[in-house]
């Protein structure tokens, strides 16, 4: 049986014609026909395509710099080092601060300097949460507001002219309000995006300095 062929059409640069005609030839299994110019448009668009990948390759490697010069690998193993110790750090901040946020979000957005400056009075105040289940057992001395709550969860802020128990475990106020805890989170991610594109620019130095560590 004999089985239709299928035809495509090939692009390549002027430049690789011949090569690429040779590879073809040597499959054995192809019939080759030059196809007049076309005036079909993606075709022309295809090949411009092409022609201008190859002008944009040649414009580039005509700049670029593949050797780093001795005096500049200390720099660049400085910088890439400096880097990165900020990179981890802030990380680390980034960490730190999504822990606390969600270690005080159900308490809502108060101002701890609010509470500061009541216990700066001879206020005793302290935060905790209590289960939906559960009811709350204090004095008259102790006045108690409800704050925020979750599924399973009520969480109270309560203040006494008196100071509570030993055995009244609350949870340590926070340094910064909730808005404020957003906006540094917020900073701190910007800072990481910067110096990650920095660190992405030096990138294309690895070549130099496999070079070197290949040589020493």
């Amino acid at each position: 049986m004999i089985v239709k062929m299928k035809k495509i059409i090939v692009l390549c640069t002027q430049a690789n014609q011949d090569d690429m005609l040779e590879s073809l030839r040597s499959l054995n299994v192809l019939h080759l026909d030059k196809i007049n110019e076309s005036n079909n448009e993606q075709l022309d668009l295809a090949s411009k395509k092409i022609d201008d990948i190859e002008k944009t390759k040649f414009i580039l490697n005509s700049y670029k710099d593949n050797e780093i010069k001795n005096d500049q690998i200390d720099d660049l193993i400085e910088k890439t080092l400096f880097l990165n110790n900020n990179l981890e750090s802030l990380n680390d901040k980034k960490e730190e601060l999504l822990d606390e946020i969600n270690r005080i979000k159900d308490f809502g957005n108060f101002n701890p300097n609010d509470v500061k400056k009541l216990i700066s009075s001879g206020i005793f105040i302290k935060l905790f949460k209590l289960n939906k289940k559960d009811f709350l057992n204090f004095s008259d001395e102790v006045f108690i507001k409800k704050i925020g709550s979750n599924k399973s969860d009520n969480f109270y802020i309560a203040f006494s002219k008196n100071e509570f128990s030993d055995d009244f475990m609350g949870i340590k106020l926070p340094e910064f309000s909730l808005s404020e805890l957003f906006d540094e989170l917020e900073k701190t991610s910007e800072k990481i995006e910067n110096i990650k594109i920095e660190i992405k620019k030096l990138s294309p130095n690895i070549d130099s300095l496999d070079k070197i560590n290949d040589n020493a």
